[in-house]
């Protein structure tokens, strides 16, 4: 598999969902569908991951298509290697009139297979005005900025769990043109020789927008 991979199918969908009882100046809200593997995006694993194929070991990103996901999924891996390992999509906001209020979606995590250790999945989104190489190397990195909308999850998840992301309003909308979201699992082990293994699955991942009138 490459490094990236890429989505195969639908574009983002808007369904619209108008509330009858509100005035007609209050923003609309709708649900932007945004499938994880589509054509429209680009999920980019780090860097590292590159060399981990090369020799035959586990990536970070994989479709996952068994029947208990509700649409488009992806499967995380972290293996023993490393203590961290992530990806992340970078997607252009082009409609200004749109506000990105939350991201929406299903998780389930199997946290770490060491006794007494609690491995992280963490989801982080944050806008960007540009993707230029130190945002690149920062995102190969795992690192994540301190304005960043976070969801972390350390307890075990044999079953999807719907999750809600509220993101935070671009500080300038003309120039900060780009959504970053990172996807990353983090070990808790502090065993430099074994960092022991998790694994994820992200579903039904998508927007939760406001049209501004």
């Amino acid at each position: 598999m490459k490094k990236i991979v890429k989505k195969l199918i639908a574009p983002f969908v808007a369904l619209v969902y108008y509330n009858l009882a509100l005035s007609q100046v209050m923003p609309k809200e709708s649900e932007l569908s945004m499938n994880i593997i589509s054509d429209d995006f680009f999920w980019t694993e780090s860097s590292k991951n590159v060399e981990y194929r090369k020799h035959g070991d586990i990536g970070f990103f994989y479709p996952y298509d068994l029947p208990d996901a509700h649409g488009e999924a992806l499967a995380l891996f972290r293996a023993y290697n490393t203590p961290i390992n992530n990806g992340f999509s970078i997607i252009a906001i082009d409609d200004p009139n749109k506000s990105l209020k939350a991201i929406k979606g299903r998780a389930k995590f199997s946290g770490s297979d060491i006794d007494q250790t609690k491995d992280t999945l963490i989801i982080a989104a944050h806008y960007v005005k540009s993707t230029d190489s130190l945002l690149i190397a920062n995102l190969n990195k795992g690192l994540i900025p301190d304005k960043a909308a976070l969801l972390k999850l350390s307890e075990p998840l044999a079953q999807f769990e719907s999750f809600y992301l509220n993101l935070a309003a671009p500080i300038n909308i003309t120039e900060e043109k780009y959504m970053v979201i990172q996807l990353i699992i983090k070990s808790g082990s502090d065993d430099n020789y074994y960092y022991g293994k998790s694994n994820a699955v992200i579903d039904h991942l998508h927007f939760s927008s406001v049209t501004n009138n």
